[in-house]
């Protein structure tokens, strides 16, 4: 890939998008700083290609955790987090969870961020290998501008599961 857009939220949980041009091997630095990125994915490839051919990795400020990874072939991240943009409110109204053996998926929101790293739980769901969990919300519930969501699994067998959930959320401004 040449380049990935990306885009979340800075430090005032205002919108942050950039195009960063990749140079193929080595770390390239965002000009702005992310509070949180809610999506990264390609938006140039070389030529010759229709889409990236190495994993491409996003990492923390400190270049010690990576935080998302691109997949070859894939040509996006695959993230069950989201934070909602300040004078917006977000509101989840479903989501579809898959795992590869059971496990409990919850979906967990930090409604403050800058006062606490503190997440609480808001719902939970048990999914079996291979059978997708589908949950409607029929009251849709409010998370504030600046806040964050996400989707966290637990075996319940003691063994390694892998998770996937997808999550409509209706992003209205303030």
């Amino acid at each position: 890939a040449r380049r990935v857009k990306i885009k979340g939220i800075d430090g005032s949980g205002a919108v942050l998008e950039e195009n960063v041009d990749l140079n193929g091997t080595n770390a390239v630095t965002t000009v702005g700083s992310f509070r949180h990125v809610n999506d990264v994915f390609v938006s140039k490839v070389g030529a010759g290609s229709d889409f990236n051919v190495g994993t491409i990795s996003v990492s923390n400020n400190a270049d010690d955790v990576v935080l998302y990874q691109i997949a070859a072939g894939e040509s996006q991240q695959q993230s069950a987090s989201y934070a909602v943009p300040l004078n917006h409110f977000g509101y989840m109204t479903s989501f579809v969870a898959t795992a590869t053996g059971d496990c409990q998926i919850s979906v967990w929101v930090n409604k403050q961020p800058d006062v606490s790293t503190a997440f609480k739980q808001v719902l939970t769901t048990i999914a079996g290998q291979g059978a997708p969990v589908t949950y409607n919300l029929p009251n849709p519930f409010q998370i504030d501008g600046g806040g964050i969501v996400e989707f966290r699994a637990k075996s319940l067998t003691g063994g390694d599961v892998k998770a996937a959930a997808d999550f409509q959320l209706l992003i209205e401004k303030e």
